[in-house]
């Protein structure tokens, strides 16, 4: 496990991409972490309840305003934006198109509430493993937004900024993600869990327990299977919450789920909403046995959500499956499942801290014995949220 890139260095080394590419001192700076969902997953587009945390990897971004109606953006992490810059039109809500198209969602956003500006020039260094369920996106969207606060668009409250990034996700990116990612990367409080409602928008700080540390396992693997399911998830609950006529399953109980697709045709829809009715509650389960430092009530109620996701919403796959059976054979493992999206990406386990070095390096070697596969292992710690950020000009050096 290597120290994480601080954010003063993810911070200059955007800022200098910026200079090179667009040869040019950048209007503002800001910086975003990435976020490891502890549990309650699937929930947040119900408008359930989540317990997230932003992690110590960060991602920094460094732009200007132009008055050409085009996003340009080069990337300090991906190959293609190395060597030339990525372009995309503003106004672009095919939702195809390179990273720069969560940069003009965001434009649009700003433009929307008053702002008159036609274009963005960007340049963004991340410490965030993309693809791993961390959020790298969501860290793309609410850097690129503080940034553009500085640079005179409105100021918003971090819960409307997440609201904001959401849409911007939503419209130009066609993903039709909740709202847990942007409020836990915008919203986040150094040291703290935060239980948040995805309903209110409220959200309270929850210390985790200073004996317990929190590693992320990345399978290594991205399953495209996650691209078309997830929207069908979406749908699927809406379908059920029709049927159980409430406005979002976060109303629902689970009597009326089993009563209302009692029969073997309704089979998926009594899953999905088993899931989420049940995972919602396990939310609040999880924080009481968290501020208890009760490991019995963490580890079952991370066992159970993993298993609820494996088996009802079906959304594990079998490395996610093999890492969590990897963690579950440690006794100084107190509680691990699969966190994000699924179909790869990454799991998220509690750890004796006095032990978390051992038991990242036995559970990497168990999964390549398992799988053949490389696991990427990260000790993360909760951080604080999105935050502009200030350098010296080059001029000034």
């Amino acid at each position: 496990m290597t120290a994480p890139v601080t954010i003063t260095e993810l911070a200059n080394h955007a800022a200098t991409l910026f200079r090179r590419k667009f040869e040019a001192e950048p209007d503002a700076i800001a910086v975003a972490p990435g976020r490891v969902n502890l549990i309650g997953e699937h929930v947040d587009y119900e408008g359930g309840l989540v317990m997230p945390m932003a992690i110590d990897r960060w991602l920094a971004v460094a732009l200007r305003t132009t008055q050409h109606p085009v996003i340009r953006g080069a990337s300090a992490d991906l190959e293609a934006s190395r060597s030339q810059l990525v372009e995309g039109a503003a106004d672009d809500r095919s939702g195809a198109g390179p990273w720069v198209k969560y940069v003009a969602g965001v434009l649009n956003g700003y433009n929307a509430l008053g702002w008159d500006v036609a274009g963005i020039d960007i340049a963004s260094a991340s410490s965030v493993p993309a693809g791993a369920g961390l959020s790298s996106s969501a860290a793309l969207e609410t850097a690129a937004a503080v940034a553009m606060e500085q640079c005179g668009a409105p100021e918003l409250e971090p819960a409307e900024r997440a609201r904001l990034c959401q849409q911007a996700e939503h419209e130009f990116a066609g993903v039709p993600c909740g709202i847990m990612d942007q409020l836990a990367v915008g919203c986040a409080r150094e040291g703290h869990a935060l239980f948040l409602d995805c309903r209110s928008l409220a959200c309270s700080p929850v210390a985790l327990p200073a004996d317990l540390s929190v590693l992320v396992v990345d399978t290594g693997v991205r399953h495209e299977l996650g691209q078309s399911e997830y929207p069908k998830r979406r749908a699927e609950c809406r379908e059920a919450a029709k049927a159980l006529c409430v406005d979002c399953l976060r109303d629902a109980c689970i009597k009326d789920v089993e009563t209302a697709f009692s029969g073997n045709g309704h089979a998926v829809l009594r899953h999905r909403a088993s899931h989420v009715v049940n995972e919602i509650a396990r939310v609040g389960a999880f924080a009481e046995a968290l501020e208890r430092n009760d490991r019995q009530g963490i580890r079952r109620a991370m066992a159970e959500s993993h298993d609820s996701l494996r088996d009802l919403y079906e959304v594990s796959c079998n490395e996610l499956d093999a890492l969590v059976g990897i963690g579950r054979e440690f006794p100084e493992v107190v509680g691990c499942r699969m966190t994000g999206g699924g179909f790869g990406g990454s799991v998220v386990m509690l750890v004796d801290a006095a032990a978390v070095g051992r038991v990242a390096e036995a559970t990497r070697d168990a999964y390549r014995r398992l799988t053949g596969l490389e696991a990427g292992v990260l000790k993360v710690v909760p951080t604080a949220g999105a935050t502009p950020f200030e350098i010296e000009p080059e001029t000034a050096r």
